[in-house]
């Protein structure tokens, strides 16, 4: 009978891979399970009091006494982008600043109009009269709505009709006495129809005054985009690079539009004449690419010039050569207006 007898001690690992041990014992096990060890053979085992001892004394294996457990992984969902920030276009510098004129809007507006004319006297111009009046204006435009907050710098590109009513000075000529005068009635009437009309009634000069521009607008929009809606709240300055202008008058039965001496000069080229100020609060629906909008706007357009000089009746002065007061006759040559108007319009954009 063989006895071995032996102390207490730790079995270690070989410190290369065998077929017994393909792992280190230090190496953590991979998350799939490892191969499943072949069931040990029967047969007397050796343990601390020798062989045939009790089986739980038995060294334990390594995949006993290195458990790992499993690792768990968790698939992360892709990140969407949030509503109200559409994702970014790869689109180059120029497309982008063009998109600015990417729908096509109608607006009408109403407002006040602080028109003034000027006088050319001797190469040197000065305004004559100046006052308010009312204005109505139709615009065509290229316009859409920016699709983030931030800068805005886009063309401005349209077409504006602008009529204005003005109007010269009501005026009393005082008399003058003259030894052995006398006073002579008069009746005042329109030789047409032969109605009494008043002789110191100003004369009314109806404007129409259209013109095409080409210009520049730059500003800072807020936008807060949901899935089916676009708001935009939005300040912008403008300036009009270019302009074709056309301005027509009509003073009683005198058109400028069809009197054969003015009707083919009325069209002028200007250059940096005109620009303004505009707050636009604006609701795009993006499923029909529609936008709707209101606009408090300011407008500033000098030097209209007209067809011919415009005869113009200036305030009364005394004249010695015949003792009596008179109207100055003034012809003016270009009208300037600046205008603060509400607007409404509706646009297309793509």
């Amino acid at each position: 009978m063989l006895v071995a007898a032996c102390g207490s001690g730790r079995i270690h690992a070989p410190a290369r891979p065998t077929p017994a041990f393909p792992r280190t014992w230090d190496e953590a096990l991979p998350v799939a399970a490892a191969p499943a060890l072949p069931p040990p053979a029967a047969g007397p085992t050796l343990g601390a009091q020798g062989v045939g001892g009790d089986p739980g004394d038995a060294p334990p294996s390594p995949a006993e006494a290195a458990p790992v457990a499993p690792e768990v992984i968790v698939a992360a969902p892709l990140a969407e982008p949030r509503p109200d920030e559409p994702p970014e276009e790869e689109l180059s510098p120029v497309v982008r600043y063009l998109k600015g004129l990417a729908g096509f809007e109608l607006s009408a507006s109403t407002g006040l109009a602080h028109v003034s004319t000027a006088v050319n006297e001797g190469g040197r111009e000065r305004d004559v009269a100046s006052g308010d009046a009312t204005s109505k204006t139709i615009r065509l435009a290229f316009w859409s709505l920016p699709e983030r907050t931030g800068f805005v710098w886009a063309p401005s590109l349209g077409f504006v009709s602008q009529e204005i009513e003005i109007a010269d000075f009501r005026q009393h000529l005082p008399l003058v006495p003259t030894a052995q005068a006398s006073s002579i009635p008069t009746v005042t009437s329109d030789p047409r129809t032969g109605a009494m009309v008043d002789a110191e009634s100003p004369n009314v000069y109806r404007l129409s005054l259209n013109t095409a521009y080409l210009g520049q607008r730059v500003g800072y929009a807020l936008v807060s985009n949901r899935p089916d809606t676009r708001k935009v709240l939005m300040l912008q300055g403008i300036v009009n690079l270019v302009e074709y202008r056309d301005l027509r008058y009509r003073i009683g039965g005198f058109d400028s539009g069809t009197a054969a001496e003015t009707k083919d000069r009325s069209g002028k080229w200007a250059w940096v004449q005109s620009g303004g100020a505009i707050l636009t609060a604006a609701l795009g629906i993006k499923k029909a690419h529609l936008a709707l909008r209101l606009e408090l706007k300011y407008e500033l357009f000098r030097d209209f010039q007209y067809p011919k000089p415009v005869e113009f009746r200036g305030p009364a002065r005394y004249n010695a050569d015949i003792q009596a007061f008179e109207r100055q006759q003034l012809f003016l040559d270009k009208v300037s207006y600046q205008t603060l108007e509400l607007v409404a319009g509706a646009s297309v954009y793509f």
